[in-house]
């Protein structure tokens, strides 16, 4: 027996986390709607369980349930974070985070003249979209809709 196919509308969230060295933005997609951002200053002496207790109560403010996460992909410019990231995702999300740096195999080309030397986020934009399964959206270039506008 073939299970019933999922809407987009009650797919899973997917988390994306950008670490820069000012500033960390979280994103919050269910399919290719960002539902939520926030943005925190990076310091790399947080917790992870700083990192949650900063995080959570915006999530649960918004109606949004990290138990729903059924990914998170981390682009950081900051190694000492990553081990707290991945902390995080963990226990917070219960998800083993994907971490986009050089070296990464997507599938997709990466086409900077040094890709070391890139920011990830572009990289984890494209995974992202990559993971659209309607066609004539995955062509789009557009930014992602915030949710609630057209």
């Amino acid at each position: 027996m073939m299970s019933p196919r999922r809407d987009r509308s009650d797919a899973g969230l997917l988390v994306l986390v950008d670490v820069g060295n000012t500033n960390t933005v979280v994103g919050i997609f269910r399919g290719d709607d960002l539902i939520e951002s926030y943005r925190f200053s990076t310091d790399a002496e947080r917790t992870a369980d700083e990192y949650g207790a900063l995080l959570l109560p915006l999530l649960a403010h918004h109606g949004v349930e990290a138990s729903a996460a059924e990914a998170v992909v981390i682009s950081s410019v900051v190694p000492p974070l990553h081990l707290t990231l991945e902390t995080l995702a963990q226990r917070y999300f219960g998800r083993k985070p994907l971490f986009v740096e050089p070296g990464i195999r997507t599938g997709m080309p990466i086409r900077y003249d040094n890709p070391t030397r890139s920011a990830p986020t572009a990289s984890s934009t494209r995974w992202r979209r990559s993971r659209n399964t309607n066609a004539a959206a995955s062509s789009s270039i557009s930014a992602p809709r915030r949710h609630g506008t057209s």
